[in-house]
C-alpha cells in the first residue's frame, strides 16, 4: 500500500496547498460559508442551501420594475402602475399610468417625497398623501433636452441624471421639485456619456461607458457635490443597471476598452475585480449582457450581490431567454450561480427577483415574471411550492503522471433534516464521480441523509475505483435544509 491521506473536497482551489486539485468548484442554489477551526482534516469550508421563497404579497400585473422601501412602506413599479405596499403588505395603486412598461426604472427617497424615474420622466410621491405629480418639466424648463434617465438622494437632496449631454442637476434639501440652473454640473473628465448613477454614505458615481466619475457633497449651499482628487476611475460600466450599492461600496459590471474586464468593487476611488476569469469568460459567450441588472440580498450573516443576466441564450421555440443569475458573496468573496425552475418549460432560468427591498424585518423580491413579491429566506426550503436544484461540483484531484485510488469518500451532511410527510420526509442525495476532469459522469449513487430525528446516518461511498484524475458532483432537489460541512475521501497513490 501507498502512503494514505485524507483530502478535503470542499475548498477553494487557492486553499488547497500541496495537493494537486485543478478548477474552480461550481455551486448552484447554495453557497460557501466559513468554519474556522476545524482540525480533523474536512477543512474550514461548509456549504449551506440559498434561499427559498413565498408568494405574499399579490399585485395584478407582469413585471416588478423597481421597487424601495421608505420609512416602513414599500413603492414599487409594476408594468405601467406605481403601487404602495404597507408593512402588513396592503397593495394600493397610486392612480398614474407611466408612458410604458418596459425600461429601466429608477426610485429614490428622502424628507417626505420618493420620486420616481421612468419613461423619460420623473414623478413625485408625496409620502403623507399619496398624491403623485409629473415633474418632469422642473428639469425641461431649464432646458428642453433635459431628458431624465436615473435619479439618486443623498444627503437630503435628489440627483437627477440627464441625457442632455450627460448634465447632472440637484435639488433643493427635502424639496424635489425645486432645481436652478446654477446647480447643474457635467461630470465628465473622461469622454463619455453619463448612463447611469450610484451613491454611498458620501460619495456619489457617475458611470459612462469608459470611466466612473467620483463626487462627494461639500456642504455649500449652491453646487454643493465636488469631484474627489483623482476620481476618475479608468474603468467603465458595461450594463447601466448592474451598479448598486452595498454597505457603503458599490459594485458593476466593468469594461474597458480592450473589452469585458469583470464585476468591480469600489470604494470612493479604490477599486479591485473581485470576480474571475472565468467569469468573464462565461459572460462573453451570453447573447447580451449589456442588459444585465442587479439586486441583492442577506442570510446567515452573508451579504450578496447578484446580477441577473437576461438574455443568456436565445432558445426557439421558448416564449423567453433562460437568462442567469451570479451571486458574488460579499462575506466571503466567493461566487455561485442562483437559479430558478419553469415548470412548464421544465428548465432552469434566471432567478425569478428583478429588484428586492427589505420591508420591516422582510425581505423582498420583485418578480419579473408574475409581478408579485415573495419573501426570501433560508426558513423556505423550496420556491413557492417548486423545487430548487441545487448542486456541487468539487474541484478536480489530478495526477498526470501516475495511478491512484479513492476510498472511503464521506459527505459530512446535516442529518436527520427529513420533514413530517410528504417531498422530504425521506431527504436523499446523488452522488456523480468523474474521471475524466468533470466531462462525463457515472451513473448517480442515490443515498438516504436521514428521516426526520435520524442523526445517525452517514453518507458515505466505501470505493471509489481509481485513475488519474478524480471530481464529485452532487445533486439535491428535496426541500429541506441542506448543509454540507465537509466533504473527505482516503487516497493512495503518488499525489502530493
Amino acid at each position: 500500500m501507498g502512503e494514505r491521506k485524507v483530502v478535503p473536497f470542499l475548498a477553494p482551489t487557492y486553499q488547497q496547498k500541496g495537493l494537486k486539485l485543478v478548477g474552480q468548484q461550481k455551486l448552484k442554489n447554495c453557497y460557501f460559508h466559513l468554519t474556522p477551526g476545524m482540525s480533523d482534516g474536512r477543512g474550514q469550508y461548509s456549504v449551506l442551501s440559498s434561499p427559498g421563497f413565498l408568494d405574499t404579497v399579490a399585485i395584478t400585473g407582469t413585471l416588478v420594475r423597481a421597487c424601495i422601501s421608505y420609512n416602513n412602506v414599500g413603492y414599487a413599479v409594476v408594468d405601467n402602475k406605481i403601487k404602495k405596499i404597507t408593512s402588513a403588505f396592503v397593495v394600493s395603486d397610486l392612480g398614474v399610468t407611466l408612458g410604458g412598461s418596459t425600461g429601466t426604472v429608477t426610485m429614490a427617497a428622502t424628507g417626505t417625497e420618493v420620486v420616481v424615474c421612468a419613461n423619460s420622466k420623473i414623478y413625485r410621491i408625496v409620502t403623507t398623501t399619496d398624491v403623485v405629480t409629473d415633474i418632469t418639466a422642473v428639469l425641461t424648463g431649464i432646458d428642453a433636452l433635459n431628458i431624465p434617465i436615473w435619479v439618486m438622494a443623498q444627503n437630503k437632496r435628489f440627483i437627477y441624471l440627464t441625457s442632455n449631454s450627460s448634465q447632472v442637476h440637484i435639488s433643493a434639501i427635502y424639496n424635489c421639485n425645486s432645481i436652478t440652473s446654477l446647480d447643474g454640473f457635467i461630470p465628465n473628465t473622461i469622454a463619455g456619456t453619463i448612463s447611469s448613477g450610484a451613491v454611498t454614505t458620501w460619495y456619489q458615481y457617475y458611470f459612462n461607458e469608459n470611466s466612473v466619475e467620483v463626487f462627494r457633497d461639500t456642504g455649500a449651499e449652491i453646487g454643493p457635490f465636488a469631484r474627489v482628487d483623482g476620481g476618475a476611475v479608468p474603468i467603465g460600466i458595461a450594463a447601466s443597471n448592474s451598479a448598486l450599492s452595498i454597505m457603503n461600496k458599490v459594485y458593476y459590471l466593468g469594461r474597458t476598452n480592450n473589452g469585458l474586464l469583470g464585476v468591480i468593487e469600489l470604494d470612493a476611488t479604490n477599486y479591485k475585480v473581485v470576480s474571475t476569469p472565468d467569469f468573464v469568460e462565461r459572460i462573453n459567450s451570453y447573447a447580451s449582457y449589456t442588459d444585465a441588472l442587479a439586486w441583492t440580498d442577506t442570510h446567515n450573516g452573508h451579504i450578496f450581490y447578484n446580477i441577473t443576466f437576461p438574455n443568456k441564450e436565445t432558445t426557439p421555440g421558448l416564449t423567453y431567454n433562460t437568462g442567469t443569475t451570479w451571486s458574488y458573496d460579499i462575506t466571503t468573496n466567493m461566487w455561485f450561480e442562483r437559479t430558478s425552475y419553469d415548470e412548464d418549460d421544465d428548465r432552469e432560468t434566471r432567478h425569478v427577483a428583478n429588484c428586492s427591498m427589505y420591508l420591516g424585518d422582510t425581505q423582498l423580491i420583485g418578480s419579473w415574471k408574475d409581478g408579485n413579491f415573495k419573501e426570501i429566506d433560508t426558513d423556505y426550503y423550496d420556491d413557492d411550492g417548486t423545487e430548487i436544484n441545487r448542486e456541487i461540483i468539487t474541484s478536480t484531484l489530478i495526477d498526470r503522471d501516475s495511478f491512484f485510488s479513492i476510498y472511503n469518500l464521506e459527505i459530512d451532511i446535516e442529518r436527520g433534516i427529513g420533514l413530517v410527510s410528504g417531498q422530504g420526509s425521506d431527504p436523499q442525495i446523488m452522488i456523480e464521480i468523474s474521471k475524466d476532469r468533470a466531462n462525463t459522469w457515472s451513473v448517480p449513487l442515490v443515498r438516504s441523509v436521514g428521516a426526520l430525528g435520524q442523526y445517525k446516518s452517514i453518507v458515505r461511498v466505501g470505493s471509489c475505483g481509481g485513475g488519474k484524475s478524480f471530481a464529485l458532483r452532487l445533486r439535491m432537489t428535496d426541500p429541506v435544509a441542506w448543509a454540507i460541512s465537509g466533504i473527505t475521501a482516503e487516497i493512495e497513490g503518488s499525489v502530493d
